[in-house]
């Protein structure tokens, strides 16, 4: 009953705040941003309220963007008046989303007005507006509180509209670990990342600390390449009655590259689509299979993966998943040849924008390996499927540097019992 309770309360706390949730935002460009309620727009002046009473009186060329959460009435050549948010495209189009009608295109030379519904206020005609060259980036608005009706068919079909914020920034607060492309032609991003893994069985102890350093690199707007070196401390303890044993390792583990291709950008009913191809050559330290007791930084095998991420986003939240499927090779250890399953690998989850800084997600991943062959016969009970879960806190310290920190939980035996990671982004 009291989770009940506190459930309710928190919902109406969330109801009572929601008209300054969806406050109008703006953003200067110097660097400032604010909340409040615009009052009036035309090519020379903005009047904007700010939350704390403050009547701005800005010049249109000191603005950034602008993001108004309020709907308008659309006054159309042929006579006709629209209501809806409205959302400017490239190339002089807008989309209104209708609650009515769903989502609509229109053109530039259709549009003869546009009015705020809340204060009256008609603005500027729609072409005037654009005409304005001193602040091209101010067409980023995105109304919310769109309708859940069908959106009417038309000649056109309308592109995905803009949001808050850049969508290759939105992915790099949300998910700079996954595989999604995380750099533009020509610029290139450093990880470094610290990661901390605790696992215990009945009579092992294995503690893993890893440094990976990684690099990506944009070849193209659509096609982007990364290295990956771990730098890795292994120990392991071993111990039943009467025995107590402990060994550690340290060194370059197994290097890993690849390539992302993004096979089709995100639209109004289609998620983003990206292939990936990565590569791990056998570098670290290989296992020892007829000592038990060696600690290896590496799993012996080349290991090549693909693998297909689809993105979707419903600001402020954003959908993910993956799958995925590695095969490695057979090799040779001390006269034994070992060969490991192919394993095939998803994950799926979710995230939230909490502001412009800030965004938590949490995702489910699983893999499940074949069983593997050891001198042309199966190993028993070699099957592995571990399944984790992982929550992150993504916090932007600037314009091209992210920090986060993660904590990972193993949901059964396969898995190790948690993982803690601090990351570092920085593109350049």
């Amino acid at each position: 009953m009291n989770c009940y309770l506190k459930f309710f309360g928190i919902l109406t706390l969330l109801l009572f705040f929601s008209h300054h949730l969806l406050a109008d935002e703006i953003h200067l460009k110097n660097g400032d941003r604010m909340s409040g309620q615009l009052h009036n727009l035309s090519s020379t002046l903005c009047t904007f309220a700010t939350s704390y009473q403050a009547i701005l009186h800005l010049k249109p060329e000191q603005i950034l963007w602008l993001h108004t959460s309020d709907p308008v009435a659309v006054e159309l050549r042929s006579g006709e008046r629209l209501i809806g948010t409205l959302t400017t495209e490239p190339g002089g189009r807008f989309s209104l989303h209708s609650q009515r009608l769903g989502i609509l295109t229109l053109q530039l030379a259709e549009i003869k007005a546009i009015e705020g519904l809340n204060n009256g206020k008609i603005l500027k005609p729609a072409k005037e507006l654009l005409n304005q060259k001193i602040f091209p980036d101010m067409f980023k608005v995105q109304g919310r509180g769109e309708g859940t009706s069908k959106p009417v068919a038309s000649e056109e079909k309308s592109p995905t509209p803009k949001t808050i914020g850049e969508k290759e920034d939105r992915q790099r607060l949300f998910l700079p670990q996954s595989e999604v492309l995380l750099v533009k032609k020509g610029e290139k991003e450093l990880d470094i990342s610290a990661s901390y893994v605790y696992d215990q069985s009945t009579n092992n102890r294995a503690r893993n600390l890893v440094f990976p350093l990684e690099l990506h690199l944009g070849i193209t707007d659509r096609l982007e390449g990364f290295v990956r070196l771990p730098i890795t401390w292994a120990e392991q303890e071993t111990f039943s009655e009467g025995h107590f044993e402990k060994n550690n390792n340290f060194g370059i583990g197994d290097i890993s590259m690849g390539a992302l291709y993004l096979f089709a950008p995100e639209q109004e009913k289609r998620p983003e689509m990206i292939g990936s191809l990565n590569v791990t050559a056998p570098t670290g330290e290989k296992p020892d299979y007829t000592d038990p007791n060696q600690v290896s930084l590496g799993n012996g095998h080349w290991e090549i993966t693909t693998g297909l991420t689809l993105v979707k986003s419903y600001e402020p939240a954003l959908l993910f998943g993956n799958i995925g499927y590695t095969h490695s090779f057979a090799n040779t250890f001390n006269d034994i040849r070992i060969a490991p399953g192919d394993s095939f690998s998803y994950m799926f989850g979710s995230g939230f924008m909490v502001n412009n800084k800030l965004a938590m997600f949490s995702q489910f991943l699983g893999t499940y390996q074949t069983e593997g062959e050891r001198d042309g016969i199966k190993i028993l009970g070699s099957v592995y499927e571990p399944m984790l879960l992982q929550n992150y806190l993504t916090y932007s310290l600037g314009k091209n540097s992210y920090i986060q920190p993660s904590v990972t939980f193993g949901l059964n035996d396969d898995a190790p019992d948690v993982i803690l990671e601090l990351s570092y982004f920085y593109t350049f």
